[in-house]
């Protein structure tokens, strides 16, 4: 019985230790996921983070404050953050911000790189809007998963 006992400590303590923890995105330094859109009638903007651990964030209104929205496959994340580099997004030139605009800004240890359409005024890559519906998608994908009990 002692015996049992000890096996089982020994594969709780391990398993805790085995845990990963979330990763904070105050203090998060490395590769994120940015996007969103802003203007239109009511000038509201609307900004969404991110992370390969796959943790959706909120901006709130003030700017300044995030709130969890969700989270999504970790896999899936890591493969939206590295298709960002993979499409080419991370050497494209764009800033053309219009009435309603949209963005995308990938940052990684204390660099970014965003980019910006929705003025008409230049050309953008045909895989830049999928790409764009395709975070979009997810954000709408927790929102419409009811939650677990």
């Amino acid at each position: 019985m002692k015996y049992f006992l000890l096996f089982i400590l020994l594969s709780v303590g391990l398993m805790a230790c085995n845990t990963q923890k979330a990763l904070e995105l105050d203090s998060y330094d490395g590769p994120k996921i940015v996007f969103g859109s802003s203007g239109g009638f009511t000038g509201v903007s609307k900004e969404h983070i991110l992370l390969p651990d796959g943790q959706l964030f909120k901006a709130g209104m003030d700017g300044k404050s995030r709130n969890a929205e969700g989270k999504i496959d970790k896999n899936l994340a890591k493969q939206m953050i590295s298709n960002f580099k993979a499409l080419g997004f991370d050497q494209l030139e764009l800033n053309d911000p219009g009435n309603m605009t949209y963005f995308i800004d990938y940052s990684e240890n204390g660099k970014n790189h965003r980019v910006v359409w929705g003025g008409g005024r230049s050309e953008i890559p045909k895989e830049l809007k999928p790409y764009y519906h395709t975070l979009m998608g997810l954000v709408k994908n927790i929102k419409s998963t009811p939650p677990k009990m």
